[in-house]
This record gives C-alpha cells, structure tokens and sequence, in this order.
C-alpha cells in the first residue's frame, strides 16, 4: 500500500491468556498493511502468557507489568502509541490479514472518526458459531438505546484517545462502551459490514462470568454521567431505562436476585411502557432462567 498512509497502532491488553494469545498475535503480525506497530502488554499474567509474548519481541513492543487491569494496559499501549490511527485486540480474539487495510481505507474516506467491522463468533477451538452483523451506527442507537456498535478489530484516530484520556480505569464491565460514548460527542462512527474479525467464546470470557453488585451498575452510572451535562431530560429517562434493564438481566444473571428485581423495576419506572415490550421480558427471563441454571448446577 502506498506509503504516505498513516501509521496504526494495535494493542493487545494479555492477562493469562496462554491458550490463545499466540493466535491473536499471529494475526495482527499478519496483516497486509504496510506500517503496523504492534504493543502487547502483558498485564501480570501467571499462566505462561508471558513467555509466549517475548517470542516476539523482535517484531512487536512487548511491556511486561503487574496486574492493573484492562483499562490501564490499553492506556499504556495508547499513550506510546505512534500511529495516528488506533486500536485494539483482546488476546483471545483474531483478525483478518485485511482488516487494517479495509478499515483505514473508509476512516480517510469519510468524515467518521471510528471504524468497525462486523465479526464471526468462534468457539475455544476456533470454529465458527455464527456470523455477526455489527449495527449501524446512529447516535440515538448508542446514547439512548445503548447499542455498543464497536466490537473486535475497531479502528479511531488516536487523537480521540488525546482528548478523552483512553479508558476509565475504575471500570470493569464497561469500559469499552463508556469510552466509545464518550466519543460520539467527537465524531460519528463507520460500519464495515464484513467479517473482518472474529470474537472468540468460551467459558473464561469476561462476558459470561458472574459480577458483583457494582459491576452490574456500571452501565445506570454511565449514562448518568454522560447526561449529567444535558438538557434532554426525556432521552435521559430512556436511556436510563434501558441503563436499568441491563443492569437487571446481569444482575440475575450473576445470581443477585434482589439487585435484579430491583432494577427491572427502576427500568418500568424511567419508562412504564416498558411493561408491554418484548424486550423487557427477554432481558428478565434470560436472566433469571441463567441464575436459575447456575444454582442447579
């Protein structure tokens, strides 16, 4: 590709990782764009992820440091970043040897300032689930309705990260969603609707193990903050609603029942309505039926 493109940056935030960091790697070192630095940090793994990771210090920055969580290893990698675009790859997920390409190619031709693919599930042995299509981004889909557009293999200018200080450290359920809503305030987002990624599933995801009470209620206090500066009290009240119906389902799902009910009952308040759709009955019992599942185990 043509030299005068801009530099991009991928970190890959590693904590005990060991089964499959390897893979992640191999497919960032792999990618058909021209200038790629690649940051791994090695957040105080103790499973062998650090000796995997020093294999490629010749091609790749390798930081080795004690265990301060995802946010702070991202922000590590983003603050010596030298690309003018940047991202990230948890390390156990992949991406196509085409995705930087693909995904610099629209950021420079369009006004967004984010760019993100659509992605495969995979399994623990990396065969394919099914196919993901990533939504199109609006700002009332991600402010109100609370969508998380962004997933694997998504690309920004670094100068976002500049401006907004990277991730909430304090986070730990939704640092990603925060830092993207953050954004939108900065630029609009860019779907490329292709597989370019690939999220992997299994029973160590931080997507499907139980949390505590104030994981739960990271996402009512996010939104919180985002409209604490905001005149639109309506939008407020559904998005909290939405806010509260998340927070429920997690809540049964990781087993506090009071929490849950709680919740589901704040989501009806914010928006009665609520008591009619689909969604609020979806969300609640798939929540309590995974808390129901858990305790017969």
């Amino acid at each position: 590709m043509d030299k005068e493109l801009p530099r991009v940056t991928i970190v890959t935030p590693v904590y005990n990782q060991a089964d499959y960091v390897e893979e992640t790697i191999k497919s960032v070192l792999a990618q058909d764009y021209a200038d790629v630095e690649y940051i791994i940090i090695n957040d105080g793994s103790s499973d062998g992820s650090a000796a995997i990771v020093d294999k490629y210090k010749d091609v790749a920055t390798v930081v080795h440091q004690d265990n301060q969580g995802q946010a702070e290893a991202l922000n590590t990698g983003w603050k010596s970043a030298s690309g003018a675009i940047v991202g990230y790859l948890s390390s156990d997920d992949i991406i196509a040897p085409d995705l930087v390409s693909k995904l610099v190619y629209e950021l420079l031709n369009s006004d967004s300032v984010v760019v993100y693919p659509s992605f495969n599930l995979i399994s623990s042995t990396g065969n394919l689930i099914r196919q993901k299509q990533a939504p199109e981004w609006s700002y009332h889909s991600m402010a109100v309705d609370l969508v998380c557009h962004p997933g694997p293999g998504a690309l920004f200018y670094k100068k976002l990260f500049d401006q907004l200080g990277g991730w909430k450290s304090e986070l730990r359920q939704v640092p990603d969603f925060e830092f993207w809503l953050r954004c939108i305030e900065l630029g609009t987002f860019k779907r490329i609707d292709e597989p370019l990624a690939s999220c992997r599933i299994h029973e160590e995801s931080a997507s499907f193990r139980p949390v505590s009470v104030n994981r739960c209620h990271e996402i009512v206090d996010t939104v919180e903050s985002f409209y604490s500066n905001k005149t639109d009290s309506n939008d407020l009240y559904l998005a909290k609603a939405n806010a509260s119906l998340m927070a429920s389902r997690l809540g049964f799902r990781s087993g506090h029942f009071g929490y849950g009910l709680s919740m589901a009952i704040e989501a009806v308040r914010c928006r009665p309505l609520f008591i009619f759709s689909p969604l609020f009955y979806r969300r609640v019992l798939g929540g309590l039926w995974v808390m129901f599942l858990l305790k017969a185990k």
